[in-house]
């Protein structure tokens, strides 16, 4: 009770006591014992705290929503969350910052994974008009598959996810996706709900008529998400798949509610915020502000009547190490200087001695003894992208007192001057380069990512059965 009363969330209190508790248990007990409960809060950009007077306040919940997920909610301070700088590898390449996540389809244990394994999402449906309908979510990797015209390609909540699984588009994920549709749909005659996609996009037209043709052949079958391609893009390939999606949508947006993730509000969109909206046509996430306990008892973005809002989430994804310390001292004021004040002089009966006693003469003054100076480092300036081409060759000899003509010659080219020179007859991938100049596969490929920061040579993937390779050539 002591720290409930002390300002703590449910999660919080359950996270201290021994044994710990979730949030769902430490509820009831505080509910047995009489407690009134406190609207839940989460920290915004402004420093208050967001008010979660809709949905869910503590009060009766759906029956069983106590396990619909194995995992509580991780705890959301926008002030915190950071995202990679331009130039990280994993940026620049348009790839996971988790590569070994990836796996092929065809490898994988199943591609559509249970809600009850997602804290945000939930087991299965609890309210509404597809109550009971178990949820399932799809996971591809998540730049690979997006445009690089998303607001959020550095900044991708992807980043803080190390755990999960995600999915390579290759050949065989349709198909694959195919099968385990039909099975679900099978199994639960219901319906089932598929969240499409907790990480990743949709990659190409022909993936979002695989959607369409899911729809025809499952009437039980109803997907919801978000999507980063828009018709207004520069990139015409990512521009038809966005009209692709618009048509799907247009059509069947209640069995395919995919909302577009944008910078600005409007109908079927998504935004990112630091701070509550005050805009009456914008919804913020109620799950994220703890309104509602999932996706399962909420259901807002697959709605027909929220399809004219937009729905807000706030930024979430990796976080800042250590900042909120330097924040602390940005932010705390000034102390005030400090003055000397003379005192006030005392007043002091002075008594005269009988027999004056001779003064002592005054010691000197002390030098101050002078600091000891350390000899100054010669500054070495460094170039930001140091593609290796400063760096002169080494040689070790021993002491066997020949001359110098008599000792085995030194390659004059640096690894990067090899690495263009054979670039400049024909494209070459990293294991060929290895090959060709006698060198490991892994400096190779750190001089060819220096090289393509400098722009002096470019790199296209391609597929070569389930491997993805590299191929190199130079840009100038």
């Amino acid at each position: 009770m002591r720290l409930y009363n002390s300002g703590l969330s449910l999660r919080e209190v359950g996270e201290r006591m021994t044994p710990p508790r979730s949030h769902e248990g430490v509820r009831l007990l505080l509910l047995a014992a009489g407690v009134e409960l406190r609207e839940p809060h989460v920290t915004l950009a402004s420093g208050r705290k967001a008010s979660t007077s809709t949905g869910w306040t503590g009060g009766e919940r759906d029956p069983g929503a106590e396990n619909l997920s194995r995992f509580g909610h991780a705890k959301i301070d926008v002030s915190q969350a950071t995202g990679l700088k331009p130039d990280h590898p994993a940026v620049m390449e348009g790839r996971t910052l988790f590569p070994s996540t990836v796996v092929a389809p065809a490898a994988s244990p199943r591609l559509l994974v249970s809600g009850h394994n997602n804290p945000k999402l939930g087991k299965q449906v609890m309210r509404g008009d597809r109550a009971g309908w178990p949820i399932f979510h799809l996971a591809l990797e998540e730049r690979a598959t997006c445009p690089r015209s998303c607001a959020m390609w550095g900044a991708c909540y992807g980043n803080a996810m190390h755990m999960a699984r995600r999915h390579r588009a290759d050949d065989d994920l349709m198909p694959r996706l195919r099968r385990e549709i039909g099975v679900l749909a099978a199994k639960h005659r219901q319906g089932v709900l598929i969240r499409l996609h907790t990480l990743g996009d949709f990659f190409s037209v022909e993936y979002v008529a695989f959607w369409a043709e899911i729809l025809r052949d499952h009437p039980n079958v109803a997907c919801f998400g978000y999507t980063a391609r828009r018709v207004d893009d520069e990139d015409r390939n990512s521009a038809r798949i966005a009209r692709a999606l618009k048509v799907l949508t247009d059509g069947a947006w209640s069995r395919f509610a995919i909302r577009t993730s944008h910078v600005e509000a409007g109908p079927e969109r998504s935004v990112v915020v630091d701070d509550a909206p005050l805009r009456e046509d914008v919804v913020l996430c109620p799950t994220q502000t703890e309104a509602t306990q999932a996706c399962a008892t909420c259901g807002i973005c697959w709605a027909a009547g929220s399809r004219s809002k937009t729905i807000a989430f706030l930024r979430h994804g990796m976080k800042r190490k250590g900042r909120k310390m330097v924040d602390a001292e940005l932010t705390a004021e000034p102390e005030p200087p400090v003055v000397d004040i003379p005192a006030e002089p005392a007043t002091v009966n002075v008594i005269a001695p009988s027999k004056p006693s001779p003064m002592p003469p005054p010691a000197p003054p002390r030098t101050p003894a002078a600091p000891e100076r350390r000899p100054e480092r010669p500054s070495v300036p460094v170039a930001r992208h140091n593609t290796g081409h400063a760096l002169t060759p080494l040689v070790f000899r021993r002491a066997d007192r020949l001359a110098k003509s008599d000792l085995p010659p030194v390659r004059e080219k640096a690894l990067p001057d090899q690495i263009l020179d054979a670039l400049a007859d024909r494209p070459l991938t990293t294991n060929t380069l290895a090959v060709l100049l006698g060198a490991k596969e892994l400096p190779v490929g750190d001089c060819l990512t220096n090289l393509m920061r400098a722009g002096q040579v470019s790199c296209e993937e391609f597929m070569e059965g389930e491997v993805r390779r590299r191929r190199w050539s130079r840009t100038a």
